[in-house]
């Protein structure tokens, strides 16, 4: 009787230091997924411009993708359903994200590759657009 006790008790344990330690991989899963989506963000918004308009779409896609996975970590969901959750997240969300936002850059660098230069905002000591002085 007191072997099984301790078999239980040493049972329970471990299945709560297993289930402690899934929980906080899956928190640093979560955190490590928004500080990449951020980090994107960032690296975004120091694009010259006209390149930061063409990834608008992107930058907002990731930001409500940021919300949501905030949305999804910090909810009383069970760790299962909270991953399950995110991982549809990440799945139907980031990898289009990022392959439209490869897609933007790509063009980008073809267009530079063929020469064309990339919209610019003009300031006073540009020369004017056709070509005189």
């Amino acid at each position: 009787s007191q072997r099984a006790s301790a078999t239980a008790k040493d049972i329970t344990e471990v299945a709560t230091q297993s289930w402690g330690a899934a929980h906080e991989k899956a928190d640093v899963w979560f955190a490590t997924m928004v500080d990449e989506l951020r980090k994107i963000q960032t690296s975004a918004a120091a694009l010259p411009v006209h390149l930061q308009t063409s990834l608008q779409p992107v930058q907002a896609g990731i930001s409500t993708t940021i919300h949501d996975l905030s949305g999804i970590l910090s909810s009383e969901a069970p760790l299962q359903e909270k991953v399950t959750k995110a991982a549809g997240t990440v799945r139907e969300r980031v990898t289009p994200l990022l392959d439209s936002a490869a897609d933007v850059l790509r063009a980008a660098a073809k267009r530079l590759e063929a020469g064309v230069e990339p919209p610019s905002q003009s300031t006073p000591a540009d020369p004017p657009p056709n070509g005189t002085n």
